[in-house]
């Protein structure tokens, strides 16, 4: 998903609401927010790294880290998350802006529901992974992209 199209959904979103805020700073803050509640979150396999030099949010397992998401530099490049998570992170920007405490809770009450669904899909295609070839996954290879 890029940058631009992760904007229109969010706004989508929040039709009826607060709107998302003009100013593109400021909506990469909202990004970048977004993307830390999913990296704490979520398993998400992009954003695993060995290198201890990037910018880490937490550690993962068997010696992995979850880095930080790259902020996008313009509206066309594709975001650096998992694109099953883009929606999460639609989600949690929405609940940011939204001036309704209800939709508040809905949109972070999805944006979990979303989290822990690709969770599952991550852990069954990881199990999947170790009956096939009797070995765990190996992170360094090239990592799947585990769409909705």
């Amino acid at each position: 998903m890029t940058w631009r199209e992760l904007q229109t959904l969010t706004e989508t979103l929040l039709i009826g609401d607060h709107t998302l805020v003009k100013d593109p700073l400021k909506r990469l803050a909202l990004l970048d927010y977004a993307f830390h509640e999913v990296a704490n979150k979520a398993m998400t396999m992009r954003l695993l790294t060995e290198n201890v030099d990037e910018h880490i949010i937490r550690q993962a397992k068997a010696g992995f880290f979850i880095r930080e998401a790259v902020l996008p530099e313009n509206d066309d490049e594709i975001l650096d998350i998992d694109k099953g998570l883009s929606f999460a992170v639609a989600r949690f920007i929405a609940s940011f802006v939204s001036k309704d405490p209800n939709n508040i809770a809905k949109h972070k009450q999805e944006a979990m529901n979303i989290i822990v669904g690709y969770n599952a899909k991550v852990v069954s295609f990881l199990e999947t992974e170790i009956q096939n070839t009797g070995e765990a996954y190996d992170t360094n290879i090239t990592r799947p992209s585990i769409d909705y």
